[in-house]
């Protein structure tokens, strides 16, 4: 009796069997409810049961859509490396705060290319019909 834990003794020593069979019970069904993080050699089921557990939804069309980054291909990638929906969306976010001031810029060397070129042409214009 000196293994037997005290929670599961009563006050006269011998083997409360009601508390052992009640914590038995509850340790099965937490045990149960467990999920087992996959190894490199799990089946589809076990990797299945772990991605929901998770929150890896159970398609790429579940996946949130960017506005900037719409992209089909994009989500199905995020779904075959198991990405949860939150891991996307933070994705999204990092990528929006890093990417929008590039594409900015761009867009803004891109018109004043543009307007350059206009400008050209006009001073052509002019030089030409004058």
């Amino acid at each position: 009796m000196d293994k037997i834990p005290e929670k599961f003794l009563n006050k006269d020593g011998t083997v409360n069997t009601e508390a052992l069979i009640k914590s038995y019970s509850e340790l099965e069904k937490k045990i149960g409810a467990m999920v087992s993080v996959p190894t490199d050699d799990a089946d589809e089921d076990t990797r299945a049961k772990f991605n929901h557990a998770i929150g890896v939804p159970a398609s790429a069309s579940e996946y949130p859509i960017s506005e900037m980054f719409d992209d089909e291909t994009v989500r199905e990638r995020f779904h075959e490396i198991g990405l949860t929906t939150r891991q996307v969306e933070k994705i999204y976010k990092i990528a929006e705060e890093f990417l929008s001031p590039v594409l900015s810029d761009l867009f803004g060397m891109q018109n004043d290319a543009r307007a350059q070129s206009g400008i050209e042409k006009l001073f052509r214009w002019r030089r030409k019909n004058d």
